[in-house]
């Protein structure tokens, strides 16, 4: 339980840094599995 609030909370917060910085989100610097995948694209 204590795990779920502490990884909510953190999202949270990368949430309202991008928001403040209004650039993109880019998954590819956080998580080892996106290595594989292609980048998402803008619309």
């Amino acid at each position: 339980m204590v795990a779920t609030k502490a990884l909510a909370h953190k999202l949270a917060r990368a949430c309202c840094h991008i928001l403040k910085e209004q650039k993109p989100f880019d998954v590819t610097p956080d998580f080892d599995t996106a290595k594989t995948h292609k980048p998402l694209e803008a619309a």
